[in-house]
């Protein structure tokens, strides 16, 4: 596709209707956006799109805090619930910084998740002022991302809700995002003045810049690797737990890889206890799908499970109006094959528990070091290492000056172990300047179509990001997280099942695959068999 910028400032902003469960937060006097509900705290107003689940947030007296966007579940110590209206936080409204982010994440002073605190794609929209509370902060989900304009003093879910803006050209080009298929990173957007809130910063509400609250220092090791998976898998049912308060079934996206299995390891006592739990996986005619296709199939007779097939086939593929509108929902943030679902597809309303509640693998892949896992660097990383490993163009200025910024905001003994340092960068630029805007396109699957709200990677949360991390380097590096996790939920899931590897006819149809592309391979298993 051509760099019709014209072509995309022609669609912007689009119309509110079609911006599904998306808000903006403006000084209190705007006129905010016309049809959707309106809040207004202390000097504020929040406009959220009418399908947008938003929650009054309460201190421990009944005093209003705030918002909170998009919540799955809140952990405490005593249980989990799944918030509606209210929730009231285990805070005063005097409570200092450290106790809105232990209630928020569940993390002590130094930084350690005791796994309790919110759950899910959420932000949280604190607003000080007389009577309120002592701060005036936006804070996210472990991997969601939003945007925001200090100039303008505006907060929102993508630039169609910043009045006024221009593009940023050079930057645009830069990135190409739908020629290179890339994503704009390191708390750049495609618009001049406007900037993404990453993943473990928070956006102060009174000067208007970000900060980094997590980490807060280097992070000391936990577990030796088994215990690890263990300790993950238990606090996930925790969380499943408070999800089927209000849902009835589940949906598990299957394949051939680790973290789908891991998830699904994770629901071994609810299907013990009668739970509606079935298996769903998309195919199309490539290797990979049918390699996926064969494993779910053995899966689903080894728990007993039902089993759906869906193809592949989605009628507006290649469609460029598609992809443009779908391109412009999300803010121009990154490219998908998302992009191309239908804009008139509502999300599901809160708290539908006839519908079925999806469960994907997203986030487990930090545990096994996917910026690092052909080796680690022995050097300090340099901006221009890290630029290469999310793709972003490397002959910038700004692009460098953004991941130089990123970089040197690190505790300085977080940045000793560069393994760590790669999968914080995983974590907030993949999954936070990736796959977060996706939740705002229409559609409730994963492929295409993003993240509905009756969805979630169980694996992408505060708790799972920090375990891993506590991992040790060996341990993450050989792999093995997501199968110690399924030889503790569900052993028998493993039952010489491989983890992405084709079997039996679908191994030769590789082999005849890869033997016509570089007949070499052909002579490299006769000396194999040979030897």
């Amino acid at each position: 596709m051509n760099n019709d910028h014209p072509a995309l400032d022609e669609l912007a902003p689009l119309s509110p209707d079609e911006l599904y469960r998306q808000w903006v937060l403006t000084p209190e006097g705007d006129d905010g956006v016309h049809g959707w509900r309106k809040y207004s705290l202390h000097g504020w107003q929040l406009s959220a799109h009418p399908d947008a689940y938003v929650c009054e947030l309460l201190s421990a007296e009944g005093d209003s805090l705030g918002w909170l966007l998009e919540p799955l579940a809140y952990l405490s110590a005593d249980g989990g619930i799944v918030p509606k209206k209210k929730l009231t936080l285990p805070v005063s409204k005097n409570s200092d910084v450290a106790e809105f982010e232990r209630a928020f994440y569940g993390r002590d002073s130094a930084g350690y998740s005791d796994g309790t605190g919110i759950m899910g794609p959420w932000v949280a929209i604190i607003i000080g002022g007389p009577g309120g509370a002592s701060i005036s902060r936006v804070y996210l989900g472990a991997s969601h991302s939003i945007v925001y304009h200090p100039q303008k003093r505006v907060v929102a879910t993508s630039h169609n809700l910043v009045p006024g803006i221009q593009r940023n050209e050079e930057l645009s080009l830069a990135y190409d995002c739908l020629n290179r298929k890339s994503y704009f990173s390191f708390g750049l957007t495609a618009f001049q003045s406007l900037y993404r809130l990453l993943p473990n910063h928070y956006l102060d509400l009174d000067t208007f810049l970000s900060e980094r609250h997590w980490p807060s220092g280097a992070l000391k090791p936990k577990h030796v690797g088994k215990e690890g998976a263990a300790a993950m898998v238990d606090h996930e049912r925790r969380f499943l737990d408070a999800l089927s308060s209000e849902y009835n079934s589940f949906k598990v996206f299957a394949s051939a890889g680790r973290d789908s299995r891991a998830v699904l390891s994770m629901l071994r006592p609810f299907v013990a206890d009668g739970a509606d739990v079935i298996l769903s996986t998309s195919v199309g005619s490539d290797l990979e799908s049918q390699t996926d296709l064969y494993v779910a199939r053995r899966l689903a007779r080894i728990t007993g499970l039902p089993h759906e097939v869906k193809r592949n086939t989605n009628k507006n593929s290649g469609n460029e109006d598609y992809m443009r509108r779908g391109f412009v929902r999300i803010g121009e943030a990154a490219s998908s094959p998302g992009l191309f679902s239908s804009p008139g597809v509502h999300q599901r309303k809160p708290f539908d528990s006839n519908a079925r509640f999806n469960l994907a693998g997203m986030g487990g892949e930090t545990g096994r070091g996917p910026f690092w896992k052909k080796g680690v660097p022995s050097e300090p990383l340099t901006p221009e290492f890290l630029m290469e490993k999310v793709k972003a163009p490397l002959d910038n200025a700004e692009v460098k000056a953004a991941t130089t910024k990123w970089l040197n905001e690190i505790p300085s003994e977080f940045r000793e172990k560069n393994a760590d340092v790669l999968d914080l960068a995983y974590i907030e630029q993949r999954m936070g300047c990736w796959q977060a805007p996706m939740s705002y396109l229409s559609g409730g699957m994963i492929n295409p179509g993003g993240l509905s709200r009756q969805s979630t990677s169980p694996m992408a949360e505060a708790f799972c990001y920090e375990t891993m991390l506590r991992l040790p380097v060996e341990y993450r590096a050989a792999g093995v997280l997501q199968r110690d996790m399924v030889a503790y939920g569900w052993p028998e899931l493993l039952s010489d099942i491989p983890f992405n590897e084709p079997t039996r006819l679908l191994r030769l149809r590789r082999f005849i695959s890869r033997s016509v592309k570089n007949p070499r391979v052909i002579f490299g298993a006769i000396r194999s068999r040979l030897s």
